[in-house]
């Protein structure tokens, strides 16, 4: 396949934890291995690491930083320019951000510009109205599940054309580990041969709603002695540090000592080691559940069984309900969430069935499948 030196532009810099910088760093190293020459502009961070291709050189995202990456494009002269949007960095710069496929157009009209979007139909409607540049100007969107597409098809059906749907891998690779190391992790969350574990993965913030899987897992262990807790994951912002307090005080007024394992980040093969022997999975969102949803993606593909929440008011994944993928509630509850849990743990042949389903979660949410599908759009783009 034809090389490119492709840009790609996204206000997540490796290292910090966001899902759409995660996916990033997955989607530039798959391409480098494919031989492309990957330049990833991002904001300025200090512990980007050592990855030659990142060039954090954004200090502050607002309207004249485009022109700094007008700059850069001109300067590096890039086959491709895929930007990746939204990022919490952007805020409320993110109406100048989605200029930028339009003044790419002005200055760099040989170009091509595609946008990735990650989040539409879970926007609310006054935010929706600020993609309408990128939507215009952009020469191809790639949304991360069908959701958004239809969404998008159905506000702006001249958009059809332009869209493609090119699911996201795992941000934690699949890894085998030792078995002195997995002896070590079993030691540590004291697992005796017959526990059964229930765990929840991800950022450690209010719209993750942990207290409501705390509260759960409390009624799950009163009639089930052998079941364990483990929560993976921290705050993201210092202001999260009040939620992990919260529920650090919930756990220890519902008395689940020696029941509950509050793990923190881990190291990538110990994460996908503790999720990967996990029983039950309980993952909430405020905005409820989709294809796009990395912990949910870092689940399925590990065959564990997942219940979540959908949320209406911000629409629902269709294509996630008919997969049969997972066990749904319309709410955050604790008793339906509690019900779906006790499937999960105790009616076995339901819960064959879909890791049967989940078979297929690892073709879905596969980097190389899915990497080469992004190269095809460029590859297009270029030929024209």
């Amino acid at each position: 396949m034809v090389r490119h030196k492709t840009l790609i532009i996204c206000g997540s810099p490796p290292g910090i934890r966001c899902g759409v910088g995660d996916h990033v760093v997955k989607l530039s190293d798959n391409l480098i291995r494919r031989d492309c020459e990957v330049l990833f502009l991002t904001s300025f961070c200090k512990t980007v690491g050592n990855a030659a291709y990142v060039y954090p050189l954004i200090k502050k995202w607002n309207f004249f930083s485009i022109f700094s990456i007008l700059s850069f494009i001109g300067r590096e002269r890039p086959d491709i320019i895929n930007l990746h949007t939204p990022a919490s960095e952007y805020k409320a710069t993110l109406n100048s951000i989605n200029l930028l496929p339009l003044l790419s157009k002005v200055f760099f009209r040989q170009i091509p510009f595609i946008t990735t979007l990650h989040d539409y139909a879970i926007s609310n409607k006054l935010f929706k109205m600020f993609f309408l540049p990128l939507f215009l100007f952009s020469d191809a969107i790639i949304v991360t599940n069908r959701e958004d597409k239809d969404e998008i098809v159905k506000t702006l059906p001249f958009c059809e054309r332009k869209l493609k749907i090119i699911h996201m891998g795992p941000t934690i690779d699949i890894t085998d580990i030792e078995n002195d190391k997995k002896t070590k992790l079993y030691k540590e969350i004291n697992y005796n041969g017959k526990d059964r574990i229930v765990s929840t993965f991800g950022l450690i913030k209010k719209d993750r709603h942990i207290d409501i899987v705390v509260k759960v897992f409390d009624k799950l262990s009163k009639k089930d002695d052998n079941l364990k807790l483990i929560i993976m994951g921290d705050i993201q912002h210092g202001y999260d540090q009040r939620c992990k307090r919260d529920i650090k005080n919930l756990i220890e007024n519902l008395d689940l000592k020696g029941k509950k394992y509050f793990l923190g980040f881990r190291s990538p093969e110990e994460a996908s080691f503790y999720l990967a022997i996990s029983d039950l999975s309980i993952l909430l969102y405020e905005r409820g559940a989709s294809f796009r949803r990395g912990s949910l993606i870092n689940a399925l593909v590990r065959g564990v069984p997942v219940v979540t929440n959908m949320n209406s008011r911000y629409g629902v994944d269709k294509e996630l309900i008919s997969s049969d993928m997972v066990l749904t509630v319309d709410s955050v509850n604790v008793d339906q969430i509690y019900e779906k849990a006790k499937i999960v743990l105790y009616d076995l042949e339901r819960t064959d069935k879909m890791k049967e389903k989940m078979k297929e979660a690892k073709n879905m949410f596969n980097w190389q499948r899915n990497t080469e599908e992004v190269m095809a759009v460029y590859s297009n783009l270029l030929k024209k």
